[in-house]
């Protein structure tokens, strides 16, 4: 059950992560975000949790 949780809030935490950057540079480049803030935010988000998920199985 800890490693489902664990997964789940490192999945969560990459998202909310690479939300929060999109947004940022979106409102610097653009002014304003819209639709495609989510969705490059969900595929950054993706590779930082496939990321993180291929060195933890590295290391431990």
């Amino acid at each position: 059950m800890f490693k489902i949780a664990r997964r789940v809030g490192i999945a969560f935490g990459s998202f909310v992560i690479a939300w929060l950057a999109v947004s940022l540079v979106a409102g610097w480049l653009f002014g304003s975000g819209n639709i495609l803030v989510w969705v490059v935010a969900a595929v950054v988000g993706a590779g930082v949790y496939l990321d993180v998920l291929r060195r933890d199985r590295r290391v431990g």
